[in-house]
């Protein structure tokens, strides 16, 4: 900061002229003071030089007084505003400085006596006097010295923020202003340790002292009264709080210096504001401080030279307004609230208010019997009757006493009031559950209700059921289980009954007496009147037609769809009143897209589909466990099935030979269910789509020669594991090896030939090579005109693990391959009965001796014919290609 000061100058000229002042030209090293270098930890407050304490009021200093005179003492006491470790608020902590544990009061500062000598280490301390007001008596203290350097801060004509100080004085200097030379401010920061137990000893009593800081520099000490331009917050302290103020006025600061720079920022050097001065001796109004950075607090005050605007300079041109430092403790007065509640509702019958000492004991008892009473005019009793409180007060508390009413005996004969009748509510029910998927369905049955009659109170609550054999009664609801085959046709019976009173009788005790008033009466007992008690029951019976494991025969699919098999029966109860008895069922319908004919009125010795098509499975059941998404009621394998056809072809005889227990049937085509696809609920209605496949059958195209695939076995296995069935190529590829390996083991040729519905994986190919060719041999018992059926037989359906047995009719009008005679469809023929045109003959000339050899070749074309008029060999043709090329 400049602070131009031109007349110091003439008067430092004039003091040399006349020998008043003297600057040596030699070097002088500083001796230390005896109580300097107050740091680390061997730092003892106490230890005061006594020098100090004779001599501390003997020069006065401050900052009105000028630098060159050795008495302008310049401080600051930190109000905590940073976060700097060096400028922390005040505080109180406990420490052991040579007299034991004890308390200080701690709080930080610096100090100087501006332009006296070079301040160092070792040639300098700090000491913070209080006085009591009340009886003058006076402790001294040395303040922690702290490494806090205010050169730059004091430094006349600054040139840099942080670099050496200019124009740096002699060390043998002494008492001379900035603007001669400036002087070094270092370890000038300090930390004051007040003895708060020294000062205050008596918890209870209110005392107030002065304080006063003292500066020793190289022996030269001065003093002044401590001033803050700020109040810190008060600290909680034995039984009351520390405060540390100057009075009123603080926030008036008064320029003690001329020439003082009004700067806008804090530590500004902007070179324009040079020359505006603050007016020495005119009081200003302090509206901010900044301690961040440097030593100096610098204070911005309210400039009326600049409209009013904020204007900042060091606090070494301020001298504080207010009054000395004082450091009071008073006595704090904390509230006990006494509150006087009804325990039983809660109400606050009466407050108090009491003022406590802090840390001080207090003591209060409840109210006597009848200071308080209801509205009936029952007394309020304390209860219990010792309470009371007594205790040292740390902080407000609320103190709560208890009262309760003294009652009358309440005891009383009752009649419950809107009772009625016995009623229960309740569902029993059997039905069939697939419990073990490997094995047929069992039996379930189910007995449970709830009393909704309205009563004081019940007894022997008894669910029964008799079913399976056995005989159950138990206060909670029944679930049984048993196999289904073992009772088929049994009756199960269920039952509930409970007894009920809507009497009671009341008989209450005292149960909190005290002296002759009760405050609770209690009941001892509600005893039921069962002499006027009744009973309720109810009971029927359930006659258990499922049809678990039958077989049922119908002439035809159509009519085994029409059926709905009994799976399960319900009974709902309201009251005392069966509501109804519902059956439920399981059914089957045609898929919509199904192809399945019943009868097949055929034009030849076609094909006929072994599979029945896609079919519908619903069900419903009373437990409502086919709504649950775990739900299934197949076993694991699914349905199967057989395909009895009344004759196939010679090469299919040996792998479908009838070894089922349907003996009256020579042939047999195995049939499996393939998908059980979840379609989903309607109501109660749970449905399922099922579609059944049959076996492949591969076929040549020229020889008609076929073979079986047992695709129906895959897919149960497949079902079994939980893989997928073989894909279509893969079926294909090993069908048509099957072809070839076992047309050339029957007739020990090579097959020739195209295989039928093998070039992609469609539906319609899939469904074509799931239907079996009427056979065409001669031999066969199939002829033209005449009905015969195909036997179907569906096992493991549904819940009731039924059979279904139905018939489909064929006929077909005429053969396939035969003579005109035969009147068959295809017939051969011995010449061409078409015309060619001679440009469409193509002429081969056979040599003779060509001709020999092919007739050597058609005598080893084997005389054998498939279906008894086709030729084995077809390679005959193109073994006759070679003979030409």
């Amino acid at each position: 900061m400049k602070n131009e000061r031109s007349f110091v100058l003439k008067f430092f000229l004039l003091f040399v002229a006349l020998g008043m002042l003297s600057i040596p030209l030699f070097h002088h090293i500083e001796a230390a003071i005896s109580d300097s270098n107050a740091t680390g930890a061997n730092f003892n407050p106490f230890a005061v030089d006594s020098t100090v304490k004779k001599n501390w009021r003997k020069t006065k200093g401050g900052k009105e007084y000028r630098p060159g005179t050795g008495r302008k003492l310049v401080y600051d006491v930190y109000s905590g505003a940073s976060n700097d470790s060096l400028k922390r608020s005040w505080t109180i902590t406990k420490a052991n400085k040579g007299r034991g544990l004890e308390s200080f009061l701690q709080f930080y500062g610096w100090s100087v006596i501006e332009g006296r000598q070079h301040h160092n280490r070792d040639n300098q301390a700090t000491y913070i006097v209080a006085v009591n007001q009340r009886t003058k008596q006076e402790v001294i203290v040395k303040a922690e010295m702290t490494n806090l350097n205010a050169g730059k801060d004091m430094e006349f004509g600054k040139t840099s923020a942080t670099g050496p100080i200019n124009n740096l004085c002699g060390s043998s200097v002494r008492n001379v202003p900035s603007d001669v030379c400036n002087m070094e401010y270092k370890w000038v920061g300090f930390k004051a340790w007040l003895p708060l137990d020294e000062l205050f000893p008596d918890p209870d009593k209110e005392e107030d002292w002065i304080l006063y800081i003292v500066k020793n520099v190289d022996g030269h000490i001065v003093y002044d009264e401590l001033i803050m331009p700020f109040a810190f917050d008060r600290l909680d302290f034995l039984n009351g709080e520390l405060s540390l103020d100057s009075g009123e006025d603080t926030n008036k600061l008064v320029m003690n210096a001329e020439n003082v720079i009004r700067r806008a920022v804090p530590r500004g050097v902007n070179p324009s504001e040079n020359r505006k001065y603050f007016v020495q001796g005119q009081t200003y109004q302090r509206v901010n401080q900044d301690e961040s950075t440097g030593v100096a607090v610098w204070y911005g005050v309210r400039s009326p030279h600049d409209g009013n605007a904020v204007r900042w300079t060091s606090s070494s041109y301020w001298t504080f307004g207010g009054t000395t430092a004082t450091l009071s403790y008073r006595l704090k007065k904390i509230d006990v609230i006494i509150r006087h509640i009804d325990s039983d509702t809660g109400k606050v019958l009466g407050t108090e208010k009491e003022k406590v000492i802090l840390n001080h004991e207090f003591a209060a008892k409840p109210k006597g019997s009848g200071f308080f009473k209801d509205k009936d005019g029952n007394p309020y009793v304390a209860s219990p009757a010792n309470q009371s409180f007594k205790g040292i007060i740390k902080k407000e508390i609320t103190i709560d006493f208890k009262y309760r009413r003294s009652l009358p005996d309440p005891s009383k004969n009752y009649e419950e009031k809107g009772t009625t009748d016995g009623k229960a509510d309740g569902i029993a029910y059997w039905e069939l559950r697939r419990n073990d998927r490997s094995k047929a369905s069992d039996v379930s049955v189910s007995n449970q209700f709830s009393i909704t009659g309205k009563h004081y109170a019940v007894r022997n609550q008894k669910h029964h059921i008799d079913f399976a054999g056995r005989f159950i009664e138990q206060k909670n609801p029944i679930q049984d289980v048993a196999a289904g085959s073992l009772v088929k046709g049994d009756t199960y019976q269920y039952g509930f009954s409970y007894e009920y009173t809507n009497f009671y009788r009341d008989n209450y005790v005292c149960v909190e007496q005290q002296g002759k008033d009760c405050f609770k009466w209690e009941f001892k007992d509600r005893t039921p009147v069962w002499e006027l008690g009744k009973t309720f029951a109810i009971m029927d019976t359930f006659t258990m037609n499922h049809r678990q494991g039958d077989t049922l025969k119908f002439s035809t699919l159509e009519e085994a769809l029409k059926q709905k098999l009994l799976v399960g029966q319900e009974d709902r109860w309201n009251g005392a009143t069966k509501l109804s008895r519902k059956d439920f069922f399981e059914q089957w319908r045609k898929s919509p897209d199904s192809n399945y004919q019943s009868e097949h009125v055929l034009k030849t010795q076609s094909a006929i589909p072994v599979s029945v098509g896609g079919v519908i499975y619903e069900v419903s059941l009373p437990s409502g466990l086919q709504l649950t998404p775990s739900f299934h009621p197949m076993k694991y394998e699914l349905s199967s099935g057989s395909f009895f056809p009344p004759d196939v072809d010679d090469s299919l005889k040996k792998d479908y030979k009838n070894t089922t227990a349907y003996t009256e049937y020579k042939y047999m085509f195995p049939l499996q269910q393939n998908v059980m696809t979840d379609k989903g609920t309607s109501g109660n209605t749970r449905s399922f789509s099922m579609d059944y496949v049959g076996d492949f059958f591969f076929m040549g195209k020229h020889t008609g020669y076929i073979v079986g695939y047992p695709y129906a076995d895959a897919a149960k296995e497949a079902i079994l594991v939980n893989k997928e069935s073989p894909s279509f190529s893969m079926v294909t590829i090993e069908g048509i090896t099957k072809l070839l390996l076992n047309f050339e083991r029957e007739t020990g040729y090579r097959l020739v030939d195209d295989v039928l519905y093998t070039d992609t994986d469609s539906k319609d190919n899939r469904e074509k090579l799931q239907r079996y060719q009427l056979p065409v041999s001669p031999d066969s018992i199939l002829h033209p005109g005449q009905q015969y059926r195909n036997h179907i037989v569906l096992s493991n359906l549904g819940l009731s693990d039924a059979t279904f047995r139905f018939d489909q009719t064929f006929q077909f009008e005429r053969y396939m391959f035969g003579s005109g005679a035969d009147d068959a469809w295809i017939i051969e023929q011995v010449e061409s009965r078409v015309r060619v045109n001679p440009e469409e003959v193509h002429t081969v000339i056979i040599k003779y001796d060509d001709l020999k050899r092919i007739a050597a070749e058609e005598g080893k074309r084997p005389k054998e014919r498939i279906h008894k008029f086709r030729l084995l060999d077809r390679s005959f043709k193109d073994r006759l290609v070679d003979f030409f090329q």
